[in-house]
């Protein structure tokens, strides 16, 4: 994946997949149940892994997604925006 912007290694700390690992998951497309197929290429394709985010959107973490991104957005995600990297920055916090 090129890196113009240098962001790899800011992405670190959200558990970079792997390339050229196949599971189960990638095969059949449904990484996390919580993310649509959009949201997940989209977060693929900055190179988080899908299947190393959480499967479950607690009370905190949607809490902290709120304070994050603001309640606008945060609905919008949940609904199945795709997230951008911006988000991902803001609210990665909240999904360990």
């Amino acid at each position: 994946m090129a890196d113009p912007f240098n962001l790899r290694p800011m992405l670190s700390s959200f558990n970079l997949s792997p390339s050229g690992i196949t599971t189960e998951a990638s095969k059949t497309g449904d990484k996390n149940p919580l993310l649509n197929s959009d949201q997940e290429k989209m977060l693929e394709s900055i190179g988080v892994n899908p299947e190393t985010l959480p499967s479950e959107l607690t009370p905190e973490m949607e809490k902290c997604l709120i304070e994050k991104v603001g309640a606008q957005r945060a609905d919008e995600i949940v609904k199945g925006d795709k997230p951008t990297a911006i988000d991902l920055f803001k609210a990665g916090a909240c999904l360990k």
